[in-house]
């Protein structure tokens, strides 16, 4: 997966919408880093693209209620907007997550739009709809938080899963079937010998 866009709205520390980030505009440098003062910013993005892609923030000790900026005027929506490139098997293209919060006196509410390549839009079953993004990207929020968007002192935990969960996170992430294929077969064939 490869971020191309994004976009929020009264969101985190912003009341308004922050300044749009063209991930692409770097594309041609290959590999970037987003880096920033304490308070700069930094885990704004971030939560922004866990939000969009799984309706949670980053890191296991934020709720989703936290993300509304309390700043914003009280007609501002509090939405995300994640347009990325996937290039990995039958999913290849570029999708768009706005995932758009309204806030009540009932609780919280969300709304999610996925936007596929062909031009479909899935509108607004977030059930459905996460587990069509989860599809896409091949990792759960547990997995895409520890691999894509490890938080700040959380790569520790990484480092410390069971030798079979982490197997398990990189044969997700790295298409690791068909080197097992292989050595299954080679398997076989030294037992035949």
């Amino acid at each position: 997966m490869k971020p191309v866009k994004l976009i929020v709205s009264a969101f985190g520390p912003y009341a308004d919408t922050m300044p749009e980030i063209e991930f692409d505009r770097f594309e041609d440098k290959g590999l970037f880093l987003i880096s920033g003062d304490t308070g700069s910013g930094k885990t704004t993005i971030f939560d922004g693209i866990m939000y969009a892609l799984y309706n949670k923030l980053g890191g296991d000790d934020r709720e989703t209620k936290m993300m509304r900026s309390e700043y914003a005027d009280d007609k501002r929506k509090t939405f995300v907007e994640f347009t990325f490139e996937y290039a990995h098997g039958q999913n290849k293209g570029l999708y768009t997550v706005k995932r758009t919060t309204h806030f009540r006196k009932s609780g919280m509410v969300s709304d999610v739009t996925l936007t596929m390549p062909d031009g479909e839009v899935f509108v607004g079953k977030n059930k459905e709809t996460d587990e069509k993004i989860q599809s896409i990207i091949g990792l759960d929020y547990k997995q895409f938080g520890k691999i894509v968007m490890i938080a700040q002192g959380q790569f520790r935990e990484l480092i410390m899963e069971s030798t079979k969960n982490r197997k398990e996170i990189f044969k997700s992430i790295f298409s690791m079937d068909i080197y097992e294929k292989i050595e299954k077969n080679i398997s076989e064939r030294f037992k035949k010998i």
